[in-house]
């Protein structure tokens, strides 16, 4: 519904929802969440590229950076994904959010997870659940926690070579839900 509403507004109200980039991002995230790659790329490229450029604020450049890695992972443009990914890494950490720091994480480990890379895959996640304890976040107030156990999980399966998803439960559940449903299709093409 909400994309039907969204695809609908653009075609009505283009100067309100193009030039809101709360809009233009929203947009950008129930694309991924429903699946819908060829329709982001043309998102991206007619209202996002604008953000990339070095006059635009950090905060839009990092979001549209971000959506422009996940859908290469997505199309399995690993090469061009990681330029992305290591592009979004040069930004030094304070001055992003701890949410953008967050997502930055997930696609990174994301990718490490979809090339195969699975001893690296493990090695992250396991950083990234320690820098979640550190920022005092835990399984009960932050479902990262669950995403990056069940990305470590998931690569260990990988390595011994059977990947059973009802041992992944219930993290792989809660880790479909809600925005992250934008990384969580990427635990698809592993299994």
């Amino acid at each position: 519904e909400a994309l039907a509403i969204h695809i609908e507004s653009f075609e009505k109200l283009p100067e309100h929802m193009t030039t809101n980039f709360y809009h233009v991002i929203m947009f950008a995230c129930i694309l991924t969440v429903c699946r819908e790659y060829k329709l982001l790329e043309q998102h991206l490229d007619k209202h996002m590229s604008a953000y990339l450029d070095g006059s635009a604020s950090l905060y839009y450049r990092l979001e549209t950076l971000r959506i422009k890695a996940l859908l290469l992972l997505y199309q399995k443009k690993y090469d061009e994904a990681l330029h992305i990914i290591r592009e979004l890494q040069s930004v030094k950490r304070k001055d992003m959010t701890d949410t953008a720091d967050v997502f930055l994480r997930m696609i990174d480990n994301l990718y490490f997870l979809v090339t195969g890379d699975y001893a690296q895959t493990i090695s992250q996640s396991n950083k990234n659940m320690k820098y979640l304890r550190r920022k005092n976040y835990n399984y009960d107030n932050c479902d990262y926690n669950l995403f990056f156990y069940t990305i470590g999980a998931l690569a260990k399966m990988k390595q011994k070579g059977k990947v059973k998803p009802e041992a992944l439960e219930p993290h792989l559940s809660r880790s479909r839900l809600g925005f992250l449903q934008m990384y969580s299709g990427l635990f698809e093409q592993v299994m």
